[in-house]
C-alpha cells in the first residue's frame, strides 16, 4: 500500500525488521522473506536482532512486555538511522478490538479501553497506523486478490496466549451467541471512549502546564486545590507526567493510577506506590513526586563503632551527625527541639553509639511512659514511616547496651535514659541531617 501511494503523496520509506530470536528457523525465514521482498522492490532494508531473555530476566517482566520494549526501541533507533520521522505499523481494526477486550478483562480505565491510538509520539518520531479502517479479513482478502505472498507467525495460533484466545474463541462466541455485528459495536465504543479521553487529556495537559516542578530525579506534580471530584483529570495528569518523563506515551493499569490518586487524597507524607514498569509516585506536601523506582538497598554495616560526643560525624552513605553541649538557659523550649534533633542530658556525650535500624529486638523506654519497654519496630511502624525507609532510620544507642535505644532524632523520641533533670545546667544536643524525607534509601 505504501508503494502504491508513495508517488501520489510524495514520501520515502524503508523497511525495518526486528528479529526477536524466539522462534528459531521460522524467525530467520521471516527475516529472509522481508529482505527478499525489499530487494525485489528496491526498498532499503534495515534489521536488528534483540535478546528478549536477557531483558526479561534483568527486569523481571513478561516475555511479551520484554519483546515490546526491545522492538519499539529498535524501531526508533532504525528510524533515526534512516532519517525517518515516522514509523508505520500494520495494526488493523481487529487489533484494536482484541486490545479493548484484553484491557476490559483486566479492569482498565477509560484511557486503556480507548485501545490503540492511531498515532502517538515516541521521542522525536511519530508512530502511525493507517490500516485501522480495515479488518484482518479485508486485508488478507486484498493480499490474495493482488497475488501478494504473506507469512503467518505460527505463535498467533497458540491459544495459551491471551490475545490469541480472544481472537480465536471469545470474539467468534460473542458474534454467534450475542451479536453478529459485535465488532462494529466494539469499534463504536472504542471511538466514543477515544473522543472522551482526548478531550479530558487536553484539559489535563492544559492544567499540567503550571503544575510541574522539575527536580533532579523526576518531577513533582503539584495537586494543591484538587480533590476527589477532579479524579478523572488527575489520572490524565499522571499519565501525561509519566509520558513526559518516559519520552513516549505511557500506559498503566487503572488500579495503579487510582492508587496514586488515593495516595494524594488520603495518604501521608512519604507514602509511595510503585508502578510495575519502573516508576514510583511519592506523596509530598503539595502533590506527588514522580521518579524512577529506587532500588531497595539495605543500609551499610557500620564496621567501626562510632562514639557520639561533641563534634561532627558522618554516618556511611547519607547522614551527618552533629553533637553539641549547650547551656540549658540557652534552650528556649526543652520539650520541642528543632526537627531531627534531640536534647539529652549532657553526661551522655561520648557515651552513645549510632546505628541504622537494622537489628531486630531493639527497644526503648520512651520518656513519659513510666519506664515501660517498647519495641522500636512497633513505634516506627505506628508512626507511619514507609516500609522502604524504616531500616534507614538512625538510632542513638547506649554504648553499654547496644540493644537499648536512647533516642530516635528523626522521630523526636528520647528515652528515660536521656531525660534532662532539674539539676542539669547543660544539655547534649544531637542533630542528624538531612531529614529522612530527603534521604536516599
Amino acid at each position: 500500500m505504501l508503494l502504491g501511494t508513495r508517488d501520489e503523496i510524495g514520501f520515502e520509506f524503508c523497511a525495518a525488521h526486528v528479529n526477536h530470536g524466539l522462534r528459531g528457523q521460522a524467525a530467520d525465514e521471516d527475516e529472509e522473506f522481508v529482505r527478499d521482498r525489499c530487494e525485489a522492490e528496491g526498498i532499503r532494508f534495515l534489521r536488528r536482532a534483540v535478546s528478549v531473555d536477557d531483558i526479561r530476566d534483568r527486569e523481571g517482566i513478561s516475555l511479551e512486555m520484554a519483546a515490546r520494549w526491545l522492538r519499539y526501541g529498535a524501531l526508533e533507533e532504525m528510524a533515526a538511522e534512516a532519517g525517518c520521522n515516522k514509523v508505520v505499523f500494520a495494526h488493523q481494526s481487529d487489533d484494536r478490538i482484541e486490545t479493548f477486550l484484553l484491557r476490559l478483562l483486566k479492569g482498565a480505565g477509560p484511557d486503556g479501553l480507548a485501545s490503540i491510538p492511531i498515532r502517538r509520539p515516541i521521542g522525536d518520531i511519530e508512530l502511525i497506523r493507517p490500516l485501522f479502517a480495515f479488518s484482518r479479513m479485508e486485508i488478507i482478502g486484498w493480499l490474495k486478490a493482488e497475488g501478494i505472498e504473506y507469512r503467518t507467525d505460527e505463535s498467533n495460533l497458540d491459544k495459551s496466549i491471551a490475545r490469541n484466545a480472544v481472537r480465536e474463541d471469545l470474539l467468534p462466541h460473542l458474534e454467534e451467541r450475542f451479536n453478529p455485528s459485535v465488532r462494529k459495536a466494539f469499534l463504536h465504543t472504542i471511538g466514543a471512549l477515544e473522543k472522551d479521553s482526548e478531550y479530558i487529556n487536553h484539559i489535563a495537559i492544559e492544567e499540567n502546564q503550571h503544575r510541574y516542578v522539575e527536580v533532579d530525579d523526576g518531577l513533582i506534580l503539584d495537586l494543591t486545590e484538587l480533590g476527589a471530584l477532579d479524579t478523572p483529570v488527575i489520572v490524565r495528569m499522571l499519565l501525561e507526567a509519566f509520558t513526559r518523563l518516559a519520552g513516549e506515551e505511557y500506559r498503566s493499569g487503572y488500579d495503579h493510577l487510582m492508587g496514586a490518586v488515593n495516595l494524594w487524597l488520603s495518604g501521608k507524607r512519604n507514602d509511595r506506590i510503585d508502578f510495575p514498569d519502573g516508576w514510583t509516585a511519592i506523596r509530598v506536601d503539595n502533590g506527588l513526586h514522580i521518579r524512577p523506582t529506587p532500588q531497595f538497598r539495605q543500609p551499610p554495616i557500620i564496621d567501626n563503632e562510632i562514639i557520639i560526643g561533641e563534634g561532627e560525624y558522618t554516618l556511611p552513605e547519607i547522614f551527618t551527625v552533629t553533637g553539641k553541649i549547650i547551656p540549658l538557659d540557652k534552650i528556649t523550649d526543652l520539650k520541642h527541639p528543632p526537627p531531627n534533633t534531640v536534647y539529652l542530658k549532657a553526661e551522655l556525650a561520648g557515651k552513645l553509639t549510632i546505628d541504622y535500624n537494622t537489628q531486630p529486638g531493639r527497644f526503648i523506654r520512651p520518656l513519659g511512659m513510666s519506664g515501660h519497654r517498647h519495641k522500636v519496630s512497633d513505634l516506627i511502624s505506628r508512626a507511619g514511616i514507609p516500609k522502604h525507609m524504616r531500616e534507614w532510620i538512625p538510632l542513638l544507642l547506649d554504648a553499654g547496651n547496644p540493644m537499648e535505644v536512647t533516642a530516635i532524632p528523626h522521630m523526636g523520641l528520647i528515652s528515660e535514659l536521656g531525660k534532662v533533670g532539674k539539676s542539669d545546667t547543660e544539655v547534649f544536643a544531637v542533630e542528624i541531617v538531612p531529614s529522612l524525607a530527603e534521604g536516599n534509601p
